[in-house]
């Protein structure tokens, strides 16, 4: 059997959109209460998991692991977030030798520049996995699969790109679709999921995706914990951050797959 340990959205260093002003003590320290509760359930939710038993076989992250810089806020994250992250991600690895893969979505994202900063966690974390975006472009361009592969489990990653982005760029959208079916393909002997970040609603959820047999699709983007179709989960984000997430779900789900080709057991 393969376990897997599905997360996603953590958005560490996010704090109100709106009505913190600068220097007014009370609305400051609520931001900063705010921040610090990001903070505490990204360490509580790879505490958890090390604790479980069985444990799982992999972490797998869709996307969102910090909150900027994205289209609203050119910023990179505060240093406590990249710091946090390091901490929580190199502890992690070390104590349990779990694998952790993170997949780049649509915060965390220099859009303007061929640059990563999962690129840059993993310098810094060196035996953890990444798929960014500048991965998926590469993949594209040189007819190659994106996918990670570990003992017991293959993952095929699908980092965040905006299908009007796809759509400004000529035969983009043909192509992607063409790239998936031709080289995103499932072993059939060997348990395969599919890591993906984006939403209908939006238009950045792909559908060529639902069309390749995977075993599981762990989905990023959608802050609320359901499934969204058979044997695809959105995991949703661990800590609510807007009034309208206060009734949802939240913490993080596991995936128990027995083997290829049967149905998923999500916890």
């Amino acid at each position: 059997m393969t376990r897997i340990a599905h997360i996603s959205d953590t958005h560490l260093g996010s704090k109100p959109k709106a009505g913190v002003r600068h220097n007014v003590w009370g609305q400051e320290m609520r931001a900063q209460l705010l921040e610090n509760d990001f903070y505490e359930r990204f360490q509580e939710l790879f505490d958890t998991i090390a604790e479980l038993d069985p444990p799982v076989d992999i972490v797998v992250h869709s996307g969102d692991l910090y909150n900027s810089p994205w289209e609203g806020n050119p910023a990179q994250p505060p240093v406590v977030a990249q710091e946090t992250a390091i901490k929580v991600l190199q502890n992690f690895i070390e104590r349990t030798g779990i694998p952790v893969l993170i997949l780049e979505g649509n915060h965390g994202l220099y859009r303007l520049l061929e640059v990563s900063l999962l690129d840059t966690l993993k310098l810094a974390v060196p035996r953890l996995d990444v798929a960014t975006q500048q991965d998926l472009k590469r993949a594209i361009s040189e007819n190659e699969p994106l996918r990670r592969s570990y003992d017991k489990l293959d993952v095929f990653c699908f980092p965040f790109i905006d299908h009007a982005v796809l759509e400004k760029t000529g035969d983009m959208v043909t192509r992607f679709d063409d790239w998936i079916t031709t080289h995103q393909g499932r072993d059939i002997e060997k348990p395969t999921i599919a890591l993906a970040h984006g939403m209908d609603l939006d238009q950045t959820l792909h559908q060529s995706i639902f069309t390749m047999g995977y075993d599981y699709i762990a989905l990023g983007h959608d802050h609320h914990l359901h499934k969204q179709s058979a044997g695809a989960w959105y995991a949703g984000s661990p800590e609510r951050w807007r009034f309208d997430e206060i009734r949802h779900d939240k913490g993080f789900i596991i995936v128990d797959l027995e083997k290829a080709g049967e149905t998923p057991v999500v916890t």
